[in-house]
């Protein structure tokens, strides 16, 4: 089995902890009114699914974080290290919950643990959705649309010639239009996709699924055939705001075609 397959299970898999804990402080909120809805036992099973779940989340999380090749970045660190927490403290109410049944006193304990784990849950799973989908603000919403630019048909890419093309910059002419059009959603702030813009290097290195530049061949490079899509493609980039137009698309293809220099 290719290990990098456990890896991509982890945004399934993450879904159980975060149905089973808020399930877990529902019972708690309900019993405190109606006694005998679940008995105390029952929190024990629950906590050990939760627990369960939880390591094999960052098991998975681990393994896709790893495996995938691109730079890792200060928010999926935060991510990461907020896995490991959650999947400690859903260890830790178990355990006090069993002592709990016991007939030991810890129930400030447990109580303490249990809001910090739905405060860290809560972090840990925002922070989850902003790399997977990009920014996630609420008040965008109410903000007032941007209008995209294209034609629902794909721009007529001009065919190679025989004159030699003006040499195209990467600082001056690509770096702007990637910082006008790509950094909402990949850059050190957000990375959708595990793709990051912002610098040279990070554009060769790529994303989770591998490489968004073949140096002198842009027909074969993803970041060239995501811009050229049409404008109702779910894949096309910038997925919000305006789309580029041809005179930047151009730049693009004829920046790779020339060996996506840094220069």
């Amino acid at each position: 089995m290719n290990i990098e397959f456990l890896g991509k299970l982890h945004p399934f898999m993450v879904h159980f902890p975060i149905g089973i804990i808020p399930i877990i402080v529902f019972f708690h909120l309900i019993t405190y009114y109606k006694k005998d809805l679940i008995k105390p036992e029952g929190y024990f099973y629950l906590w050990c699914l939760a627990s369960i779940s939880a390591l094999l989340t960052i098991g998975f999380g681990w393994i896709n974080l790893n495996y995938a090749g691109a730079p890792i970045s200060p928010k999926e660190d935060l991510h990461e290290s907020l896995g490991y927490f959650v999947a400690f403290l859903c260890v830790v109410n178990l355990v006090l919950w069993k002592l709990i049944l016991q007939e030991k006193k810890l129930k400030n304990a447990y109580y303490i643990s249990v809001a910090t784990l739905v405060i860290s849950l809560s972090y840990g799973g925002h922070l989850g959705a902003e790399l997977t989908h990009g920014s996630l603000n609420p008040f965008d919403f109410f903000s007032t649309p941007n209008h995209k630019t294209h034609s629902t048909t794909p721009p007529t890419i001009t065919q190679p010639s025989k004159i030699t093309k003006p040499t195209v910059s990467f600082k001056e002419n690509i770096e702007p239009i990637l910082q006008e059009y790509c950094y909402d959603c990949h850059s050190d702030k957000k990375q959708k996709g595990r793709l990051r813009l912002d610098t040279y290097e990070f554009i060769l290195a790529g994303g989770k699924n591998g490489k968004v530049v073949i140096s002198k061949n842009a027909q074969k490079s993803e970041l060239f055939g995501r811009i050229i899509l049409p404008e109702d493609d779910e894949d096309v980039m910038p997925s919000k705001g305006d789309l580029l137009n041809n005179s930047q698309i151009e730049l693009i293809k004829n920046w790779i075609n020339q060996g996506a220099k840094n220069n």
